[in-house]
């Protein structure tokens, strides 16, 4: 039993020391640019306005091989509805909250580390009632897929600069009005930069 669990320990407490050693957690303020597309469904036209907006990003590194991270953004935006008679717009405050996995590229060198990303996770719309011409448009949180690459670039030990392009594929909110639903996912670029962090 003794040699059995001496055995254990010498086999698995140098994993525990590399993965450790390895271990790494940063955290980025970036500046977004929003960049909606349009999409089309039931007779109407779903689009919004180009902003910017402010991302926080918090990413921990239990391994060498596996990165996740978790992301806050907040923007405004104002959200356009056409049919053939009528247009329609709402001014929100758009929040995202997401996580990802991050894979980091094999080619890397002691300044720039390039990386790829894919997640999930949430957007929620609040209309701000000085700027909608909806009655009874209301905060709606719909599904959203996130996709992106980009690159840290080392200025020291703790700090980087990161320069990404993100991108998000969301439902469109309708605000909880019948006559505002197209029932149609929106593409929307995110380019940003930041700073960074590093514990």
């Amino acid at each position: 039993m003794v040699k059995t669990l001496l055995m254990i320990s010498v086999l698995v407490l140098p994993c525990l020391c590399t993965a450790q050693e390895a271990s790494s957690m940063d955290v980025s303020i970036n500046v977004n640019g929003l960049f909606p597309r349009h999409s089309e469904g039931n007779g109407l036209a779903q689009t919004a306005s180009s902003s910017a907006g402010v991302l926080v990003t918090f990413r921990y590194s239990p391994f060498r091989f596996a990165t996740f991270e978790f992301n806050y953004g907040h923007a405004k935006d104002t959200q356009y509805f056409t049919n053939a008679s009528a247009r329609s717009f709402v001014h929100t405050g758009v929040h995202e909250v997401t996580g990802a996995y991050v894979l980091k590229l094999p080619w890397q060198t002691a300044r720039l580390k390039p990386f790829v990303l894919m997640g999930a996770g949430i957007m929620q719309f609040n209309p701000i009632s000085s700027g909608t011409s909806v009655s009874g448009a209301q905060s709606q949180t719909k599904p959203a897929v996130l996709w992106g690459a980009g690159v840290n670039y080392g200025l020291s030990r703790h700090f980087a600069l990161r320069l990404q392009y993100r991108g998000l594929f969301y439902a469109g909110p309708d605000f909880i009005v019948a006559s505002l639903k197209t029932d149609r996912w929106q593409p929307m670029s995110q380019p940003s930069f930041g700073i960074v962090y590093r514990f």
